[in-house]
């Protein structure tokens, strides 16, 4: 009796797999806000450089005084007349900004101001979370394979939390999958899982850029936005380890004891010859691999052409796919529209395409729902340029 015939016994569509699916919609608010915060916290609102003559004037004559100039946020001016009409240009570079802020939101950006000359330390910001990102993933995906799912999942969401609080206090430059899944039913891995991604993560962006707008200032909505990350270590007492993980650690009796609290949760009868069938399959399909599984190493998975193959090809996907989302969800500026508007715009989409896409994968299949929807979106991108 193999894994997925237990589980179907235990129950792999009762209570406990809509707790999971509810710890999973958790996970996708604090992890869509954790991601996107270093977005948010990076908006820049419209500025001009400042002036003593420009104190008491309104936004709208401010930004029709500089509307002639080729570049209106940083250009100095040395006088400006009373009218508003003769500007006597500075050879000096701008050093301080009048911001008109979106409602009211002070952003990092704005006040250290990161503009001008200045802006590309937001880039180089946003790029070494991206460094952080693919090292981060690569680290705990490792430490996954040792330590277990579920504790490599916590210590993930624990360095998310510590580098949101620890950016708090800066004022200078210088300053994985869900492991849980596979006690989910085949049948709710694609719609249910989707709709559930879409949905939930569309509240976190949407949560994120409100919250942002409620608190009013970058380090506040760091701080609230960084604290729902530590609720996860609830995970550990919450949810059960991966069974399949603690087969191959040989720990067969381990992956028996949480499927049978499943079984419990689920209020499931399960004979315990049933349990003795599976710990056989177990015996006999995985301890003859154990030896090798434990010396395998990550360049392994380059030894033979299909694997390469297979990892080429995910790597091409990825490196498709991750720049055309990030550029799509990330590009809310300068378009005429409060960057927060736009950004809830955005998340909006969410919810109907991740069910759509579970809905398409369970008809067509993954490689032909993958390369539909890529197809699409550079139909739609050419369009749009």
């Amino acid at each position: 009796m193999d894994f997925e015939e237990i589980l179907a016994k235990c129950g792999n569509s009762s209570r406990y797999q809509f707790v999971l699916l509810a710890l999973y919609g958790y996970l996708m608010v604090v992890v869509s806000m954790h991601y996107f915060s270093q977005n948010v916290i990076s908006f820049v609102p419209d500025h001009w450089c400042y002036h003593e003559q420009l104190e008491n004037r309104s936004f709208a004559e401010i930004e029709k005084i500089y509307s002639q100039f080729e570049k209106p946020s940083c250009t100095r001016l040395e006088k400006i007349d009373q009218d508003g009409q003769n500007h006597t240009l500075s050879t000096e570079l701008c050093n301080r900004w009048i911001y008109k802020y979106d409602f009211g939101y002070k952003s990092m950006n704005s006040e250290l101001n990161w503009v001008c000359d200045e802006a590309y330390k937001a880039r180089v910001g946003q790029s070494l979370f991206f460094v952080g990102s693919v090292c981060g993933t690569l680290a705990f995906g490792l430490l996954g394979d040792r330590i277990g799912r579920i504790k490599a999942l916590i210590l993930a969401n624990w360095c998310g939390f510590l580098g949101d609080f620890s950016t708090i206090f800066a004022d200078s430059l210088t300053s994985f999958s869900i492991s849980f899944l596979e006690y989910v039913s085949p049948s709710l891995r694609n719609v249910g899982l989707n709709t559930v991604l879409g949905s939930f993560y569309c509240l976190g962006l949407i949560g994120a850029c409100w919250l942002a707008f409620w608190v009013g200032h970058w380090r506040i909505f760091l701080a609230c936005s960084s604290v729902p990350l530590l609720l996860v270590t609830l995970f550990y007492f919450l949810v059960q380890e991966s069974a399949q993980w603690l087969v191959t650690r040989n720990d067969v009796d381990g992956a028996i004891r949480r499927l049978k609290r499943v079984a419990k949760i689920n209020r499931r009868q399960v004979a315990d010859e049933d349990f003795k069938d599976f710990r056989s399959y177990c015996e006999q399909h995985y301890r003859k691999d154990n030896d090798r599984e434990e010396h395998a190493k990550l360049l392994d998975m380059l030894k033979t052409p299909r694997m390469r193959s297979t990892a080429f090809k995910l790597l091409l996907i990825f490196i498709i796919i991750v720049p055309c989302y990030n550029t799509i969800a990330r590009n809310v500026e300068g378009l005429g529209i409060s960057p927060f508007i736009m950004f809830s715009l955005n998340a909006l989409t969410l919810p109907p395409s991740g069910y759509l896409q579970g809905l398409l994968q369970d008809r067509m299949g993954r490689k032909a729902t993958a390369v539909g929807w890529m197809e699409t979106i550079e139909m739609y991108c050419c369009w749009w340029v």
